[in-house]
């Protein structure tokens, strides 16, 4: 649960920070749509990956209606496959979604990578576009 709501948490920050964002994210008539996960393509494909994402978006979104007193809850949520993964018919095709547009980025673990210190540059930045903007959220998955 810690990490839907860390995840709520930075998107939530993020839209209030970087309010000119060139982004798809909407909340109309308390629904938040247009939100774009990308699995970064050196992530291994993995089934079970996708099937975990749903289940974390579907427990943020009953999260997000509960913490905002039934007035929010996340209506589409776009899981970009990296082009590197086997096609399935299941997967439609991402019109223009793309992996410089992702909101959320799924990502292997990386010593670059410090989420933390990532997160608290972008609530403590200054507002302009390219400080906090182009940031997108990292979820690191762990290595095996």
């Amino acid at each position: 649960m810690l990490v839907v709501q860390t995840l709520l948490l930075a998107m939530v920050a993020g839209q209030c920070l970087a309010l000119t964002k060139p982004s798809s994210i909407k909340l109309i008539d308390n629904e938040y749509t247009g939100v774009l996960f990308a699995i970064h393509p050196d992530v291994p494909e993995d089934p079970q990956l996708i099937e975990e994402l749903k289940s974390m978006i579907i427990d943020a979104s009953s999260y997000l209606y509960r913490a905002t007193k039934n007035r929010a809850f996340f209506k589409t949520v776009t899981i970009l496959i990296p082009q590197t993964w086997v096609d399935k018919p299941i997967y439609e095709d991402p019109k223009n979604a793309t992996f410089q547009k992702a909101d959320v980025i799924i990502a292997g673990k990386n010593p670059r990578f410090h989420l933390e210190s990532q997160f608290l540059q972008a609530l403590t930045a200054n507002t302009s576009r390219d400080a906090v903007n182009n940031r997108p959220i990292y979820i690191l998955l762990p290595t095996s």
